[in-house]
């Protein structure tokens, strides 16, 4: 995905994500990408493998599911103001589903740990702004490591 020098001011103001049991993890991530393209969620699975807990990271090819059990399903509300914190708390209340969130830098994405008091603009915002820098940074000066490579391969 090309990198935006747009600002993430295009959130709108509330989005529901609709859960049904039939729905594959993909397109709940879609549906949050569309919101927060500098963001990314993953699910993951809590299992009691030899009476140790243990999480594994859940396919988006799973559905609802094949990793929730109960046939209520709540929904989730999500806006630009929503902190990070707590919409991972929510959807393991009211889901008992684990999710984490993770932040576009560049090409990587990076664990949201420290700064997940910060709201979803927030996170947006800057995932967008770090990966402005690190691609144009890298196309006009690269570091001087890559530089050296790309010296030597030319020899």
């Amino acid at each position: 995905m090309p990198v935006s020098d747009q600002p993430a001011d295009h959130i709108p103001i509330k989005m529901t994500i609709i859960i049904t049991t039939e729905k594959l993890i993909k397109e709940i991530q879609e549906e949050f990408n569309k919101l927060f393209p500098f963001l990314r969620i993953e699910f993951f699975i809590k299992s009691n493998y030899k009476s140790r807990e243990a999480v594994i990271k859940a396919s988006g090819m799973h559905t609802v599911a094949n990793i929730y059990n109960s046939l209520k399903l709540p929904t989730i509300e999500i806006s630009p103001c929503t902190i990070v914190k707590d919409f991972e708390n929510d959807f393991e209340n009211k889901f008992g589903m684990y999710v984490q969130l993770y932040r576009k830098s560049g090409n990587l994405w990076q664990e949201i740990t420290i700064t997940d008091t910060w709201t979803m603009k927030q996170q947006d915002r800057t995932g967008n702004e770090i990966s402005n820098i690190i691609n144009k940074g890298f196309r006009t000066n690269p570091p001087e490591f890559i530089k050296s490579t790309l010296i030597k391969k030319a020899v």
